[in-house]
């Protein structure tokens, strides 16, 4: 899955089922290590780039060229919700 994902499921082998919450930046961030997250009832948020493998097809069209300030769009893939919203720019959150 890549080496982001190996490093924070080495970093939570210790948290799991404990109630934690994690918050990331879009280096580590993936749907698919937020599915794997979720499966060890740790919860996580962390943005993310519409580039990044696993990211929902149908958030990767022309919505942010005509998008206005405050408005955003979604889709949940299983369990994960990944959230897309305009301020200045648009923010993608999973």
């Amino acid at each position: 899955m890549g080496l982001a994902y190996d490093v924070v499921i080495k970093l939570v082998e210790q948290l799991h089922g404990q109630g934690y919450r994690l918050y990331f930046d879009n280096f580590f961030t993936s749907p698919g290590l937020l599915a794997r997250l979720l499966e060890l009832d740790i919860l996580a948020t962390g943005t993310t780039l519409p580039n990044r493998r696993g990211f929902p097809r149908i958030l990767k069209d022309k919505w942010r060229k005509k998008a206005k300030r405050g408005n955003c769009r979604w889709k949940r893939m299983n369990k994960v919700l990944c959230l897309e919203w305009m301020d200045k720019k648009v923010f993608d959150k999973i």
